[in-house]
């Protein structure tokens, strides 16, 4: 609902995780966890009072290492009173990987069994018995989902991307998006609302490369405003991909495919994450001094 805000740093070994109340603007919650150590995917509940984490089960740290333990949790965390339960538990050598904005499912990552260079994806509803596995073949390196929560799509090696119906096993597209060597290495994609159009960008000469996944053709590129390695944010509707670095942030429009709008930093801090509010109306940058500020999103053409 837009009232909560988590911020996250590391300092040293330890990895510290904070709430803010965005109306009273100060800090509600505050938690740890050892840097390295079990990856937690913090999501705010439906009741917007409390929020879930899912990570990897671990013992206690001795001395600098800490020991992962077989299975994951997820919790659910009380904002106000700070009372934590568990709301599911699972035993397996699988690791986690994502925890849905639907708080339901859980995405988890695993080998095959008999089979050590073949992986796939397991999916487990918290309210469903038996989980669905998912073959994905090779490692991948990263993953992203459809705003319908219907298609994942998986990013291998040599900027191959696969976008695959997840219930059925069925391949949608499968793009090569690194086909030029001058393009560099691919470093983030997004799938639009349409679940036919698809941002990816590129490093080196930094590019927006704009694919159709019906033909499964390149329809346009264009380059990048800020660093490819600063990961951009899209817009809750798909419209405005916010990308960024030292100068400011530049929003691109998704449907005239072309930056519509600059907004800098008057500190000139190097900034480090975007992020839009649920309503889109509003977006949060964090710099490099701390700090958190908040601007209103351009608005766009229909």
């Amino acid at each position: 609902d837009g009232k909560y805000i988590f911020t996250r740093g590391n300092d040293g070994l330890t990895r510290t995780s904070k709430i803010w109340d965005l109306g009273t603007k100060k800090c509600v919650q505050t938690f740890e966890s050892i840097r390295g150590g079990a990856p937690c995917f913090p999501q705010f509940a439906p009741s917007a009072s409390s929020y879930r984490t899912l990570f990897a089960k671990r013992v206690s740290p001795t001395g600098e290492k800490t020991i992962l333990t077989p299975g994951w949790e997820v919790h659910e965390n009380d904002i106000k009173i700070g009372d934590t339960k568990i709301l599911h538990k699972w035993e397996g050598d699988i690791a986690p990987v994502a925890l849905w904005m639907d708080r339901k499912i859980v995405v988890t990552s695993t080998k095959v069994s008999g089979d050590p260079q073949s992986h796939a994806l397991v999916f487990f509803d918290l309210d469903a018995k038996k989980p669905h596995v998912l073959p994905v073949g090779e490692p991948f390196q990263a993953l992203n989902f459809s705003a319908d929560r219907k298609l994942v799509m998986l990013k291998f090696g040599k900027g191959l991307l696969k976008l695959v119906d997840w219930k059925s096993g069925k391949n949608i597209a499968r793009i090569q998006t690194t086909t030029d060597p001058l393009n560099g290495e691919l470093q983030s994609c997004f799938l639009l609302p349409d679940n036919r159009t698809l941002l990816a960008v590129t490093s080196y000469m930094a590019s927006i490369h704009v694919w159709d996944l019906k033909t499964e053709k390149l329809t346009k590129s264009v380059l990048l405003r800020g660093e490819a390695q600063c990961k951009p944010e899209l817009s809750p509707d798909g419209r405005l991909l916010a990308t960024f670095g030292a100068g400011g942030v530049c929003f691109f429009d998704t449907k005239k495919l072309k930056y519509i709008a600059e907004q800098g930093d008057d500190d000139k801090a190097n900034l480090l994450v975007v992020r839009f509010a649920p309503d889109g109306k509003t977006y949060a940058v964090g710099d490099d001094n701390g700090e958190l500020h908040f601007f209103t999103t351009p608005k766009v053409e229909p």
